[in-house]
């Protein structure tokens, strides 16, 4: 029965988690009951090869899980799925891509007026950015469902083969919850705010200290500008971190997100410890 388990294990991935155990029990039943009538007509029990039969006949898990999937219009509901999936695979990349390369661009010109409004100009500059990722994405897909429909698509639908489906997963850890881990994201945005308020206010870091240092002409070295562009970016690499976080099945890009943050952090307090020299 494992390669049931498996042909039910790929339709899974495709179901809404509130139905999905309940959908995927009634459809083990019903192939159960299939194998043995067809086991009970053939006098013999069914080997592998007659297993994998018997699920091509059944239908590609793809399109089994659109039974149960709600109706969509712009796409297709054998396309949908994908296209969700590429958008919410896509979304973090996209934003990676444009936080290291405003990074990129705060560490090479640190100089060209307060970092504040400038990053608030590279989050306001996410909004085109967004826009044209969802239309290309939509564009494609709505071509693809098009294209579905030809002879040539329908063709394609029917190469599969059941003895090639992924192997059983093993079970994951239980996660935090959904509202814990917004929660982090909520706290995460207000640290993000607190460190990009201390340039124009660094009685947020220092205290009274502030005004004693300027009463005293002391200021910070320039080797701190750098620094403080490696912190942010660092900072937009674990917020894009705790973005991917909120969806359950996108664990796979947390771990080098943090990896990658932990490299700039790291790079960071060593910019700060090789200084010779932190005031003047």
């Amino acid at each position: 029965m494992e390669l049931i388990e498996r042909y039910l294990q790929a339709i899974g991935q495709y179901l809404p988690a509130d139905t999905r155990n309940d959908i995927l029990a009634e459809l083990r039943s019903e192939l159960e009951e299939q194998v043995d009538a067809r086991a009970a007509e053939w006098g013999r029990p069914l080997d592998e090869a007659d297993v994998a039969a018997l699920l091509k006949a059944h239908g590609r898990p793809s399109v089994i899980a659109l039974r149960y999937l709600p109706q969509r219009s712009l796409i297709g509901p054998t396309v949908f799925p994908f296209y969700e999936w590429t958008l919410r695979r896509g979304l973090p990349v996209v934003l990676l891509l444009a936080a290291l390369a405003n990074g990129l661009v705060f560490a090479v010109s640190p100089h060209q007026g307060p970092l504040a409004p400038r990053i608030a100009d590279a989050i306001f500059g996410l909004v085109p950015t967004l826009f044209i990722f969802w239309g290309v994405v939509t564009i494609l897909f709505a071509a693809v469902d098009w294209a579905r429909t030809k002879p040539l698509g329908r063709a394609h639908t029917d190469r599969w083969d059941p003895l090639k489906l992924p192997a059983l997963k093993a079970q994951p850890a239980r996660q935090r919850s959904f509202y814990f881990r917004l929660f982090e994201l909520a706290a995460h945005l207000l640290w993000m705010t607190y460190v990009l308020l201390i340039p124009t206010h660094p009685f947020l870091m220092i205290g009274p200290g502030a005004a004693a240092m300027r009463s005293a002409g002391v200021g910070l070295a320039p080797v701190w500008h750098p620094f403080f562009n490696l912190l942010i970016l660092m900072l937009c690499v674990q917020l894009v971190m705790r973005i991917v976080a909120l969806w359950p099945g996108e664990q796979a890009l947390v771990k080098p997100l943090d990896v990658l943050a932990n490299i700039i952090g790291i790079a960071g307090v060593s910019l700060l410890a090789s200084a010779r020299q932190t005031l003047v």
